[in-house]
């Protein structure tokens, strides 16, 4: 319990010095129309989850410039996950992130195929960021 208090400490010392220009995202009406605009509406992920098991976006203007190190990765990381703490409808606790040349993979589960695209878009939305695959997966609800 007291590491998992301690993680959410980190996670929240972190989201304080995101700049409100990294979590315009959450407080602007805008995100959906950034949805269709990363084509992540959800019949486009629930047809390439059908398909392939992931989805995947690139962000085209920044495929040529390669982020350099592991101390961006985990920047980026670090910048995802406080995204995660800062949204009510995502958990940080149930999306895992993982950085690699700036492309990020979240895997994991959220409530809805809406969150799979709101977890992606706050992911390409971050600097440094050249690709996001997901291999997130709806929670099944007990009827």
């Amino acid at each position: 319990m007291e590491s998992l208090q301690t993680l959410g400490w980190v996670f929240f010392t972190f989201a304080v010095f995101l700049s409100v220009t990294e979590c315009d995202y959450l407080f602007a009406p805008g995100y959906k129309d950034k949805l269709k605009d990363f084509s992540l509406r959800t019949d486009d992920i629930k047809e390439e989850l059908t398909r392939s098991g992931k989805v995947v976006r690139q962000k085209a203007k920044e495929l040529g410039a390669a982020v350099a190190g592991a101390t961006a990765d985990g920047r980026i990381t670090a910048a995802i996950k406080a995204k995660l703490v800062a949204d009510p409808d995502l958990s940080a606790l149930s999306v895992s992130v993982d950085t690699t040349n700036g492309i990020v993979t979240l895997s994991g589960t959220v409530s809805s195929y809406e969150n799979i695209g709101k977890a992606m878009t706050l992911a390409l939305e971050t600097e440094g960021v050249r690709e996001v695959v997901s291999t997130l997966q709806v929670r099944q609800t007990k009827a």
